[in-house]
């Protein structure tokens, strides 16, 4: 049966630089989608024996992983369900090999797709797509930011910058709102150029996209200490909360 397993689900072998179970230890109980697909790939490059050997670790992680998806199945799409299907098969075929009972019960959630969440919220798949369309106008936005303002040149340095589509735009906001709470007070006017141009950008926006935004700009200036509150100063309407718009 192994051998099947390996023909079927090939992986390159364990190696010094393979990724461990316990290299996810930090991930929150929620994750950010990308997170999910990097557990999700790099489970399946590795070693069957690997597993075996860890394998009440394994079962953990896949149990935190499946209450994961479960809370993001709106980030489902036509583009990443495959992936996640070609998951749940492997998953299958390794509970079977480590002998696992039940195991169908944390994998079936990872066959979820795109039909079965708009036939539970009718109207669903529109919302969708108009969300994803706002994502991308923002993220086109970003890009251009950091592509044309000097200090923004280390976000562009950033795992969440070089992952492209596979991050939605305010994760992007997040590390951009840091780099420009760390200039604040050298780059001031540089600063106020890039605030202003990403408010209006927001503004424009009318799906959950600009909340998520604003939500995340609010995060990260919390991170920044009294950086973030010299850059809140700064910061057109457009990127802060109406609960925290000066009254």
């Amino acid at each position: 049966m192994a051998d099947l397993h390996y023909q079927v689900f090939p992986n390159k072998g364990e190696g010094q630089d393979m990724t461990r179970i316990e290299d996810f230890n930090e991930y929150p109980t929620i994750m950010r989608f990308y997170q999910e697909l990097d557990i999700i790939r790099a489970l399946q490059k590795m070693p069957l024996d690997y597993l075996r050997d860890n394998a009440g670790a394994f079962k953990n992680l896949i149990e935190a992983l499946s209450y994961s998806h479960g809370e993001n199945v709106g980030s489902i799409r036509r583009g990443n369900e495959e992936e996640f299907i070609h998951f749940s098969d492997w998953l299958d075929h390794t509970w079977e090999e480590l002998g696992f009972e039940n195991g169908d019960e944390t994998s079936n959630i990872f066959r979820v797709t795109i039909d079965d969440v708009a036939n539970e919220y009718p109207g669903w798949e529109e919302e969708a797509r108009k969300r994803d369309m706002e994502n991308s106008i923002l993220m086109n936005a970003l890009h251009e930011l950091c592509s044309t303002h000097q200090i923004l040149s280390e976000v562009t340095q950033s795992d969440v910058y070089k992952r492209g589509s596979e991050v939605t735009a305010e994760y992007l906001v997040a590390e951009i709102i840091v780099q420009l709470a760390n200039h604040v007070s050298d780059k001031k006017d540089d600063v106020k150029t890039i605030c202003e141009k990403l408010g209006s950008v927001v503004a424009d926006l009318r799906t959950s996209v600009a909340e998520l935004t604003r939500n995340s700009v609010s995060a990260a200036l919390d991170m920044s200490g009294d950086n973030g509150l010299t850059l809140k100063k700064l910061l057109p309407p457009g990127l802060i909360r109406a609960n925290q718009r000066p009254s």
